[in-house]
């Protein structure tokens, strides 16, 4: 086989389950405390990583710099405000 010639190898990709999640700066200040109270609560090791990550400049820059949205899966968030993101995406 010379350098030109192409091979084609069959590769076996595996794919996510889609997880609907929720963009954290779009909710109002409230909304954000009673996320945060229900992550403490209830998703504790959740709430400890965004608080290592909100304290890591590295990670805070490159948000920054790519205009980065933080989304949190709506699995973590309390039933009143996932339905309120739900009802915000329904055709009127």
């Amino acid at each position: 086989m010379n350098e030109l010639e192409e091979v084609e190898y069959t590769e076996i990709v595996g794919v996510g389950k889609y997880m609907p999640s929720i963009s954290i700066s779009s909710l109002s200040s409230e909304e954000k405390r009673q996320l945060w109270t229900h992550l403490k609560a209830y998703h504790p090791d959740v709430a400890a990583y965004l608080t290592i990550a909100s304290g890591d400049g590295g990670f805070c820059k490159l948000m920054s710099e790519f205009d980065g949205d933080l989304m949190l899966s709506e699995d973590y968030f309390p039933a009143e405000l996932k339905r309120k993101h739900q009802s915000k995406l329904l055709p009127v």
